[in-house]
């Protein structure tokens, strides 16, 4: 008699106890190897369970943080589902890598080829196709790469905050863009954040090419990328629960708790200091607005109305009136030369000149810095992003895929920077938690 088949399904113990009862009704001389075999079956189910529950669990928090979504131009198709979490099935694709031909796979990066943000995508969009049979060193994954190098230069301060939105994309390095996957002729392209997006999708002149995009800060159809060909995914800030966060450091009263919301003065996407303050007022039983917020571009003017603001709320006996610092997006500070302020020289001056914790919602600024936060990880963008090609390349065409945002979440403390702002760590955190230990601008580093 052959050895009984294994189905082990999600559905419990049923299957389990089933097919123990037909190890019972088995001839003797076969019994013992079919009970081997079904008690490698049992220890690969209770593994595979197990492995399930490494994983943040989404309950943590009661309440769901809601994106600020901006107004949509009239007419335009929505695509974005902002409080769904991806389908599972976008997560675990199981595409069997092809024999005859490999994916030829172009990745158009905003930034230089040494941006940690763009290096941290790279890894998760890379080991994630590997992960699932696909790779350069298996030789059944040609890769091509172009970096359009748009760095943080100095140019004249404009009054427009239109003009300061985001980097200044060269239009020579949109051409240059479009010839580079024109020459390599690839199945599909990856493009990561805004700049890139928002530059070479609407741009390409063939809209039968697959465009796959990640790190987009806000709804498509502003980006200009809501069409047929595109597909990708979003980026999600989660402010609520890392108010909550602050909250349980910081032992601030729950429902009274006294913080400031601070940014650089985009007024688009998720992580604007608008957007951030509109998510925080969404349900004020559940914590209290921000008593205070700041959205400009102008660093010095930035520096001085911090200080000056935490000061106004002092309390008798130099008692800080201020819980904690919520940092939203900041990438656009400058100087009044016009040179963009590097994200580690903000976190480092926050961290040196504020008399109360910081926290943020990008994993870099904890690293940086930060105290913590349920923060935007780079490398799940990438991987996100990874397996909608494998969708793609399994056969669904880019207009079936929502652009979503990564069922990943990721809670990230900084024990230095906890231990540097002397704050209690409630204990359960780090168990669940991406631990960092060292604050750079503390220790000499950048």
């Amino acid at each position: 008699m052959k050895s009984p088949l294994f189905f082990l399904k999600s559905g419990g113990g049923r299957d389990v106890l089933s097919l123990q009862r037909g190890l019972d009704n088995l001839p003797v001389d076969n019994h013992r190897r079919a009970r081997w075999s079904w008690l490698i079956g049992l220890a690969l189910f209770i593994a595979l369970s197990l492995s399930a529950c490494g994983s943040m669990p989404d309950g943590m928090f009661e309440q769901s943080d809601t994106p600020f979504v901006p107004p949509v131009p009239p007419g335009a198709r929505t695509l974005t589902e902002p409080n769904a979490e991806a389908d599972e099935t976008e997560i675990a694709v199981n595409v069997t890598p092809p024999t005859s031909r490999p994916i030829r796979l172009f990745w158009v990066n905003s930034y230089t080829d040494d941006h940690r943000r763009s290096l941290q995508i790279q890894s998760g969009l890379l080991e994630t196709l590997a992960r699932r049979g696909y790779s350069v060193v298996d030789g059944n994954l040609e890769l091509g790469v172009f970096h359009m190098g748009i760095t943080h230069d100095a140019r004249p301060f404009r009054s427009d905050s239109e003009d300061n939105e985001a980097l200044v994309v060269d239009p020579q390095d949109i051409e240059n863009a479009i010839v580079a996957i024109q020459t390599f002729q690839p199945d599909m392209v990856v493009v990561s954040d805004e700049e890139a997006i928002s530059a070479v999708i609407p741009n390409y002149p063939d809209p039968n090419m697959r465009f796959v995009y990640c790190g987009l800060r806000g709804e498509p159809q502003l980006y200009g990328v809501s069409r047929p060909n595109a597909a990708g995914v979003l980026e999600q800030v989660y402010p609520v629960k890392t108010v909550l966060i602050a909250r349980e450091f910081t032992g601030a009263n729950p429902g009274s708790e006294n913080y400031f919301v601070v940014g650089d003065s985009t007024k688009s996407g998720w992580a604007s200091v608008d957007a951030v303050v509109a998510a925080l007022e969404v349900d004020k039983s559940l914590i209290a607005p921000p008593i205070w917020k700041l959205s400009t571009d102008r660093w010095v003017l930035w520096q001085k109305a911090i200080k000056d603001s935490v000061a106004a709320f002092d309390k008798p006996g130099g008692i800080s009136g201020v819980d904690f610092i919520l940092l939203a997006r900041y990438h656009l500070l400058r100087d009044e030369a016009g040179r963009y302020i590097p994200e580690q020289e903000v976190i480092t001056w926050l961290v040196q000149n504020s008399p109360v914790p910081v926290f943020g919602l990008w994993d870099y600024t904890v690293s940086d810095g930060a105290v913590g936060g349920l923060v935007v990880s780079a490398y799940d963008q990438g991987a996100a992003a990874a397996n909608i090609v494998l969708r793609l390349a399994g056969g669904t065409h880019p207009s079936s895929v929502l652009a979503k945002f990564p069922a990943n979440r990721l809670f990230a403390i900084n024990l230095a920077s906890a231990k540097y702002w002397d704050l209690r760590i409630p204990v359960e955190f780090p168990t669940a938690a991406r631990i960092y230990r060292s604050v750079p601008g503390l220790e000499g580093g950048k």
